[in-house]
């Protein structure tokens, strides 16, 4: 029988001491950065306007490229113009991500790269896009089997043209002959999330956009191609309106705009939920409070990569920074977080700030093997270590550059660890970001 592998690996990426994630492979987790609950949590966060608003429209931003880029729609001047007058349509629009200690930097902004600002030309937004920009899932206006309706559609980059393919419609499984609105995935893209008006729990499946809307999923299944039967989420489900869900890179948490739950400032609120796996339930969903929710709308809300950042759309004119009708903004998340009863689910220690990346592996006997650096085609771009590993934990730096000491592009690495124990190859992996670069 194969043995286990004894060893793992720690690799944190100390971008800033807000930005700093710790993936812990005893748990099989990466431990999110998450929200101190109390009736004043909500005067504890800072909330910044984006750089890019403007007086036109902004909102639905899609972090992406583990929190490297990121899309967004917009109506700005740029965007085509719509029936030959002054309007235009709201279209995809792109920025880099790069961070400071207390900010968010993005450049440049630019229309939709490839041809995504084509997929969600015609006010057929708002769409969810996969962690490593491969995946986009997007809403269109189509006859559905009875009458007209919004369905999901999904479509994939392809690499070697540089451009997004032709949408193509998830199927009846999925879709319904009601609404089915504001998609989002998954890291691993086998599960996607959609609120829709169909019949359910909290839905008599009439078919208007004021009818009630619930937060559903559905499954896909890599073997025979397909996806499972909606699941209503009724642990976080209310009896008005709730929609627009996002969720976190490990899976366990999910962030959502709603008008049902309680307490609510006004308008849509947005919420956070962690999964319980003791009990097989989402936790009751808490509100991020005053600072993040007002008496008008907020939506579209976004976890950057680590969990630390929260992205979201207002479309309050009172809000500090706000230009535009609909304005996306982002939030710090304080991290001590108590979600389910007693249980904290935040072990991450904030971290000074450093532009090394430390890499920590700890094996349970002494051992030979290599320790690289590797980017998205697979190439070796950086030996860390070759040769014997010491028993315990053996810690490395790694300044973000190749072997030949050269900086490395903003992007996404792999650390992989190769070792020999017992003449037995076992192998681990873990991602690496690259961002705050300018190219």
């Amino acid at each position: 029988m194969a043995r286990s592998i004894l060893f793992f690996v720690l690799f944190s990426i100390f971008f800033n001491p807000v930005f700093a994630e710790k993936i812990c492979r005893k748990h099989n987790v990466i431990t999110d950065g998450f929200i101190e609950m109390g009736e004043n949590f909500g005067n504890k966060l800072q909330v910044v306007s984006t750089s890019f608003n403007t007086k036109d429209d902004e909102r639905n931003p899609q972090p992406f490229k583990y929190g490297a880029a990121m899309y967004f729609i917009s109506d700005r001047v740029g965007s085509h113009a719509r029936n030959n007058n002054d309007e235009r349509y709201e279209e995809a629009w792109y920025s880099e991500i790069s961070y400071t200690e207390d900010s968010l930097i993005f450049n440049p902004v630019l229309s939709g790269p490839g041809n995504i600002g084509s997929l969600v030309k015609g006010h057929e937004g708002p769409f969810g896009i996969s962690q490593d920009g491969s995946v986009c899932y997007l809403i269109r206006y189509t006859r559905g089997r009875t009458k007209k309706s919004y369905d999901i559609f999904k479509s994939s980059y392809d690499t070697k043209k540089d451009k997004w393919c032709k949408p193509s419609h998830l199927g009846i499984i999925i879709n319904s002959d009601m609404y089915e609105l504001t998609p989002g995935i998954n890291s691993d893209k086998t599960r996607l999330y959609f609120s829709s008006n169909r019949r359910g729990p909290n839905s008599r499946g009439v078919h208007y956009f004021g009818e009630n809307y619930d937060i559903w999923y559905s499954d896909y299944y890599p073997q025979t191609r397909t996806w499972g039967e909606a699941v209503n989420i009724t642990d976080i489900n209310s009896d008005d309106e709730d929609s627009c869900p996002n969720i976190s890179f490990d899976g366990k948490t999910i962030v959502f705009a709603s008008k049902g739950l309680e307490p609510n400032y006004g308008g849509s609120d947005i919420y956070i939920s962690r999964f319980d796996d003791s009990t097989g339930k989402w936790c009751k969903p808490i509100n991020l409070g005053p600072k993040i929710n007002s008496g008008s709308d907020e939506n579209f809300p976004s976890l950057l990569y680590n969990g630390d950042i929260i992205m979201f759309t207002s479309n309050d004119d009172d809000r500090d920074g706000a230009k535009g009708k609909t304005d996306i903004y982002y939030a710090f998340l304080p991290r001590d977080c108590e979600l389910c009863g007693d249980k904290n689910f935040s072990e991450v220690t904030p971290v000074s700030f450093t532009k090394s990346t430390k890499i920590q592996v700890e094996v349970p006997d002494a051992c030979f093997g290599e320790l690289n650096i590797i980017d998205e085609s697979g190439e070796v771009v950086n030996r860390i270590h070759a040769g014997e590993f010491k028993k315990g934990m053996n810690e490395f730096e790694w300044k973000g550059n190749t072997t030949k000491k050269k900086y490395l592009r903003n992007g996404i690495y792999k650390s992989v660890l190769t070792v020999e124990i017992n003449n037995e190859f076992y192998t681990e992996e873990r991602i690496a970001i690259i961002s705050g670069r300018r190219r």
